[in-house]
């Protein structure tokens, strides 16, 4: 059904009165799709289909107040006004979704999630996610407006907010000015339900956006709406709404115990962090949409985890970088890592791209940077690894810091190694009181632990190298290493 209208007079404000305790509401997110303009009447019309997700608590949570979400009450303000432009108290859930509207999460323990064994110190958890959608077509206005949903209660026992089963929700979703069309961003992957503690964090909460804005992410706070006394509003409160409060010594930039402290990538959507301590946290995170150097649009979900004692025996993925790399500024390296599906290269310095798995790097200014990779797969398994990229001014060479001349046929030797193309023209080793126990021009293997036939005693040993770099230039490279036997 669509509704066509101009400016609806003020409703009076009517609510359900439900007896049953109303403790249920995980979550939620609110998005919407531009479907293009129609001509009604001779009048232009926006058409939007709006689309509300509720995540709910099927293990604690009240069946009554489950089952009484459906149908949702939508309210669309125009922006800037207080007066309701509509009001739709007959969105019922996706009947396709099966006789009770939902579909059931499969619990994933977020940084665990390649296991088999059991949880301890974890409550029985079981979460539904209903969706509601809604097709609108709006007049063209010059604000754009705000799709409200408000209800009562969330889950009970949150650890960081204050009286969590008196609360209710505002969820809600901005449609832009007339002059501005746009489909809202969709988050990706079903949020976790179970974290370890103790256990570092690697969660994808991207989303992805179809008109190619460039999206942001940062974490903020939920908002109230409804209450233990007004359960279920018919007609939702125009804005500004209160934030949740938040227990000492939280807040929606530390929802939860962890060290290091939980954080979301601005750029990739990607949540880390340890947690520490064992409870049930709420978050929320909000996706801005980009266009023209300007926010257009933000989206948000919101959602709780339990942190939880985790015993069990983990298969991490085995993420493969190659070796440790030394490159000459200014040169352009390829990578290649493999064993996950997606990727993120921390820092990004000097990447074309930190989140695939083949970046082009291509480095400006010579050091030694250690690169982190994190995988993590499309069943949710995650693994990382570390890469260093020693980055050279001109070509160099490679002493190894200890040999042990043993005769077992590894590592026998003392030998330079020429790198990025550099020459060796003479290798020089001295004991500790500056007597030469080994003279070799270039294209000599190295030193074998000896002098004059004689066994040389454990001890570190000072070398000197001369060697010519591709640029022509002579240097002269010093350094220790020692003798093992």
């Amino acid at each position: 059904m669509r509704f066509y209208y101009r400016c609806l007079s003020l409703f009076i404000a009517l609510s359900i009165s439900i007896s049953a305790i109303a403790t249920h509401i995980v979550g939620g997110e609110f998005t919407y799709r531009y479907l293009g303009d129609t001509v009604v009447n001779g009048a232009n019309r926006l058409n939007y289909e709006v689309t509300l997700y509720i995540y709910q608590d099927c293990n604690s949570g009240d069946p009554g107040a489950i089952a009484d979400d459906d149908p949702a009450f939508f309210t669309i303000f125009e922006n800037g006004s207080d007066v309701p432009a509509l009001v739709d108290t007959a969105v019922y859930y996706d009947r396709q979704l099966g006789s009770m509207g939902s579909i059931e999460i499969p619990i994933a323990i977020a940084n665990s999630s390649c296991h088999s064994g059991l949880l301890s110190g974890a409550p029985e958890r079981c979460l539904l996610r209903k969706k509601f959608t809604r097709r609108y077509a709006l007049n063209p206005g010059g604000a754009g407006y705000k799709v409200v949903y408000q209800r009562c209660c969330r889950q009970n026992s949150l650890s960081n907010i204050i009286g969590s089963s008196e609360q209710g929700v505002t969820y809600f979703c901005d449609i832009p000015p007339s002059g501005i069309h746009n489909s809202s961003a969709q988050f990706g992957a079903f949020p976790a339900q179970i974290i370890c503690m103790g256990k570092e964090l690697h969660i994808d909460q991207s989303a992805t956006d179809i008109d190619g804005d460039s999206l942001s992410y940062e974490l903020s706070a939920p908002l109230v709406g409804a209450s233990a006394d007004v359960i279920k509003p018919k007609i939702g409160l125009p804005p500004p709404y209160s934030k949740v409060s938040y227990v000492y010594p939280y807040n929606e930039f530390n929802p939860i115990d962890a060290i290091p402290p939980v954080i979301i990538d601005a750029q990739s959507g990607m949540i880390t962090g340890t947690p520490n301590t064992i409870g049930t946290y709420l978050l929320k995170i909000d996706c801005h949409e980009w266009r023209n150097g300007a926010i257009i649009n933000t989206v948000s979900r919101e959602f709780s985890w339990t942190v939880a004692n985790c015993q069990s025996i983990e298969n991490t993925l085995v993420v493969d970088a190659g070796g440790d790399r030394s490159v000459l500024v200014g040169e352009k390296v390829q990578f290649n890592v493999t064993g996950g599906d997606r990727y993120y290269w921390s820092p990004g310095t000097f990447l074309d791209n930190a989140f695939v798995a083949n970046p082009v790097g291509t480095f400006t200014k010579p050091g030694q940077y250690v690169y982190r990779i994190a995988a993590v797969d499309d069943s949710g398994c995650s693994g990382n690894t570390e890469i260093k990229v020693n980055v050279l001014e001109h070509s160099d060479v490679y002493v190894p810091t200890a040999f042990t001349p043993n005769a077992d046929g590894v590592n026998d030797v003392l030998t330079p190694i020429p790198v990025k193309g550099s020459s060796i023209k003479a290798f020089n080793v001295f004991n500790r009181w500056g007597n030469q126990v080994c003279g070799a021009a270039g294209g000599v293997p190295g030193w074998d632990g000896r002098f004059n036939g004689e066994l040389q005693p454990s001890a570190a040993y000072v070398w000197s190298v001369d060697y010519v770099d591709t640029n022509g230039q002579t240097h002269i490279k010093t350094g220790t290493s020692i003798l093992l036997r």
